[in-house]
C-alpha cells in the first residue's frame, strides 16, 4: 500500500483522485498522517523490553504487576 502511494505524484495532469483510483487507492491512505506514539507509552515499552530481557519465561499477568507496582493504569 505504502509504495503505491509513493507513486502518487503531486502533477497537474491527473487529480489525486484520479491517481488513487487508477492504482486502488483510498484518498484517505493518501492523506494519513500517522501519529506519534505518547511518551507514557515509549516509557512502559521500555520498562516492559528491558524486564522481558531479563526475565523472558514470565507472562502478562506479571508484566501487569510490574507496571502497576510502578505506578502505572494497567488493565489485565
Amino acid at each position: 500500500m505504502k509504495s503505491l502511494i509513493k507513486m502518487i505524484p503531486q502533477s497537474k495532469a491527473l487529480s489525486i483522485r484520479q491517481q488513487c483510483t487508477l492504482l486502488c487507492v483510498s484518498r484517505s491512505n493518501f492523506y494519513y498522517q500517522p501519529k506519534q506514539e505518547k511518551s507514557e507509552n515509549l516509557e512502559m515499552m521500555l520498562l516492559m523490553d528491558m524486564h522481558l530481557l531479563n526475565h523472558s519465561t514470565e507472562g502478562a499477568v506479571s508484566m501487569v504487576y510490574l507496571l502497576a507496582g510502578m505506578g502505572f493504569l494497567v488493565d489485565l
